[in-house]
């Protein structure tokens, strides 16, 4: 597992850190966390479902993801139980920068295809991005403006000449994000993050506010001497009770020497309820250290099975 991998979705805020980069918060959209020159991993996940006298496997999920030789997502495909393709998302770069400049989501039924354009400056920081429906009518332009330093100051939108919404961000004097508050089309404001870390600059809190300051959710995170997440507190503010602030959730992470995922464990503060764990066995691994069969096992029998098969650049 890396530094940090943390997806977050609350009241339409997205988190996505991943190895939080120190020079300013930067949405990771993808991780490779394959060992090698890898050049395609195609990942099925099966949910086991059991009767009293037999058990059978089914298609939760499937996803092919591509590489080029520069070590770059190129495609990115998901695929139904029939193996029928529902998206693929096509990544193209330049020659010159290896910078990301076009994206194309195609969507082989119902929805319109979609594309991204994105324009970056002469220092090589991305300040634009398009967005078109159906690959030739204009949905939204996204404008990025950054500080004399180069850290991202403010992400604005709009369609046609109408604003949709504004996020500014705040950093510390070590250059590290700490707040980010978004606005609407009108300028009112609509919620705001903060960001702490720890001392190895890990991120440890996460606090989410409304538009009046009142604090709606908090993440908490502690790590090993590897920067594995080992401990996850997630607290919502209830609105069912009297009570402001309610801790609902606390999960614990093990892994084996290799830093994979080995144990997970969770439950509610103080419920005197007992835990629910997870455990993971890995299997098959290739002459590159990757696992190509990981069973999820709860309560001594396997309920979900991952299987990986892998690609490599000669």
């Amino acid at each position: 597992m890396k530094k940090i991998l943390l997806l977050i979705c609350l009241n339409s805020i997205y988190l996505c850190a991943i190895a939080q980069n120190k020079n300013g918060f930067q949405k990771t959209e993808h991780i490779k966390e394959l060992a090698g020159k890898v050049k395609s991993c195609t990942t099925t996940e099966y949910i086991v479902t059991r009767t009293k006298n037999a058990s059978k496997k089914t298609v939760w999920s499937k996803i092919n993801v591509q590489y080029n030789t520069k070590c770059k997502l190129i495609e990115e495909s998901k695929i139904n139980e029939n193996n029928s393709l529902i998206s693929k998302v096509i990544y193209k770069f330049d020659t010159l920068n290896n910078n990301l400049v076009e994206e194309n989501t195609v969507y082989p039924e119902i929805y319109d295809n979609i594309k991204i354009e994105k324009t970056y400056s002469n220092s090589n920081k991305l300040i634009k991005e398009k967005k078109y429906k159906a690959d030739t009518i204009l949905q939204e332009e996204v404008i990025y403006k950054y500080n004399d330093i180069g850290l991202l100051e403010e992400k604005s939108s709009k369609r046609g000449k109408i604003n949709i919404n504004k996020t500014t961000y705040t950093y510390n004097t070590q250059n590290i994000l700490i707040e980010e508050v978004s606005f609407d089309g009108f300028g009112k404001k609509i919620n705001s993050v903060n960001y702490s870390y720890d001392n190895h600059g890990n991120l440890s809190i996460y606090e989410l506010f409304n538009n009046e300051g009142k604090l709606k959710s908090k993440y908490n995170w502690k790590y090993d001497k590897n920067n594995n997440i080992i401990e996850e507190e997630r607290s919502m503010e209830d609105n069912n009770k009297n009570e402001i602030f309610n801790k609902n959730k606390l999960i614990y992470y093990k892994y084996d020497d290799k830093n994979n995922l080995i144990e997970t464990c969770s439950g509610k503060p103080n419920s005197g309820l007992p835990q629910k764990c997870d455990t993971y066995k890995y299997d098959e691994i290739d002459r590159k250290g990757n696992w190509h069969l990981k069973n999820t096992i709860t309560n001594n029998n396997i309920y979900k099975i991952t299987e990986r098969e892998i690609e490599y650049y000669p």
